[in-house]
């Protein structure tokens, strides 16, 4: 792990025995964190889940229970989210070695402590939230699992292959572009996420025969438990999908392709470098979404992505995982790419802006967007 200017994480991807664990040693405590206020916490739940099993003995939650707003009720009555919530946020931020901001996330915005428990994984997830608390605070291996799955939640999908037109569109423009970036070029997966993408991107360079030496590639999001995913294919949470990850980058870092890329913490509304420049950008599952909507925030997050984009250079943005996205905020996105003097076109999923420039275009890249 390296500290860019301003302190900023960044790793480079590396699948060794132990890198990974290096890494989680810098960011999440070890071993017993029950403090007086978690202790507490659990005595008072305690309480008040014996005397709901006392009003419910039937009642018992299980992975797969349907929610009706009559099993909801029961529960915010005898174990109320404002009271569970808060000691399992708490956890959550004496967890970890960094600032964690809990307001936004949307498991603590579960209406009711079912709905909660739905949000986990099965082999994390006790009914009595007393024993979970405790569970979580003594195992160290457990609580990772539980990290992962607070800071990763599967609502926020992932994996290889996403989106296919797109891919297609950017490998055709790479290619025509390949002999005016010769001496090299620079892509930034802007909210990479666990890093799928950007693991592609760097394969796609490759398949164009783009230089390794002279390419560089960057991912950047905001949580770093994405970025030792993303740099270590590891999933306490998932371990499948972690090892299917790892087999998945392989064949790349053994080819050297890893040399390419750096994963590191930023805000795309406030980059840590917003100098820095990039033939490409990615900005995938993001603009428009649940965090990172409303026309000043889109503003600000577009302006930035536009800035950073070279004379010739383009940035692709496309959104697979929220369903308002064609239907309100990608008209939105669009003229907002426009407004940054950018020429916008069909990039099969999603768009492409393209700043003016020495760009090659390919005849693909004539289609306009409505």
């Amino acid at each position: 792990m390296d500290l860019l200017p301003g302190n900023e994480l960044s790793f480079s991807p590396d699948l060794s025995p132990g890198s990974d664990e290096a890494a989680l040693r810098k960011l999440l405590r070890g071993g017993d964190i029950l403090d007086r206020y978690l202790r507490r916490c659990c005595e008072r739940l305690d309480e008040r889940f014996g005397v709901y099993l006392a009003r419910f003995p039937s009642v018992q939650w299980a992975q797969g229970l349907l929610l009706s707003g009559e099993v909801r009720s029961q529960h915010e009555i005898y174990l109320p989210m404002e009271e569970v919530g808060p000691p399992f946020a708490h956890l959550c931020r004496s967890s970890c070695l960094y600032p964690v901001d809990t307001d936004g996330m949307r498991i603590f915005a579960s209406p009711s402590w079912p709905d909660f428990l739905s949000r986990l994984r099965a082999d994390i997830a006790l009914f009595n939230p007393a024993a979970l608390l405790q569970r979580l605070a003594a195992d160290e291996g457990v609580r990772r699992r539980f990290l992962f799955n607070v800071f990763i939640p599967p609502s926020f999908g992932g994996g290889f292959g996403r989106y296919p037109r797109q891919t297609s569109f950017l490998s055709h423009w790479l290619a025509a572009n390949r002999e005016r970036l010769s001496a090299g070029a620079t892509v930034l997966d802007a909210a990479c996420g666990c890093g799928e993408g950007t693991y592609e991107v760097a394969e796609l360079l490759l398949d164009n025969r783009y230089s390794a030496d002279a390419t560089r590639i960057h991912g950047s999001t905001l949580e770093p438990l994405e970025l030792v995913a993303a740099a270590f294919g590891i999933r306490p949470d998932d371990p499948v999908r972690g090892a299917l990850f790892r087999e998945r980058i392989k064949p790349l870092l053994h080819g050297g392709g890893g040399a390419m890329i750096r994963f590191y913490r930023e805000d795309v509304c406030m980059p840590e470098h917003p100098r820095s420049s990039f033939d490409v950008i990615l900005c995938n599952g993001l603009l428009g979404g649940p965090l990172l909507h409303g026309r000043v925030k889109l503003a600000q997050a577009v302006s930035c992505l536009a800035a950073r984009l070279r004379p010739g250079g383009v940035l692709l943005v496309a959104d697979s995982f929220h369903e308002g996205w064609k239907k309100k905020q990608q008209g939105e996105v669009v003229a907002l790419l426009r407004e940054n003097l950018l020429h916008v076109v069909d990039a099969g999923e999603g768009v492409a802006a393209i700043r003016s420039g020495s760009a090659v275009h390919p005849r693909r890249d004539r289609r306009r967007t409505p």
